[in-house]
């Protein structure tokens, strides 16, 4: 990162051309200790994410998407009990179904 003019965080990172939710990575590198998470800190990511159905429809299919890659993202790289990795799974799981419904809403679909 770094570009000119700094200042204000950026929203979403690109990986790879895929975007992630930089605010929930750092959320996930804060609350992890030793790169595992506990279940309370998923509980806290899962928390974090966006209430996508009070977006437009097109705007919430992106943000859910990205934060349902991002806790994969996240999920992969830490280490964490199998109920927290379950949460994890269902959250994104459940973003990806948000986002479908986003993108059907807005004729996508």
């Amino acid at each position: 990162g770094g570009g000119a003019g700094g200042g204000g965080a950026e929203l979403y990172q690109s990986v790879e051309g895929e975007e992630y939710d930089t605010s929930l990575l750092a959320l996930a590198d804060e609350l992890s200790s030793g790169g595992r998470l506990s279940d309370a800190a998923v509980g806290r990511l899962v928390d974090a994410t966006t209430a996508v159905d009070s977006m437009l429809p097109l705007t919430g299919a992106f943000v859910a998407e990205s934060e349902a890659r991002t806790l994969r993202k996240i999920g992969a790289s830490k280490r964490m009990g199998a109920s927290a990795k379950a949460a994890l799974e269902a959250a994104a799981a459940q973003l990806v179904s948000a986002a479908a419904a986003g993108e059907a809403a807005a004729g996508l679909a």
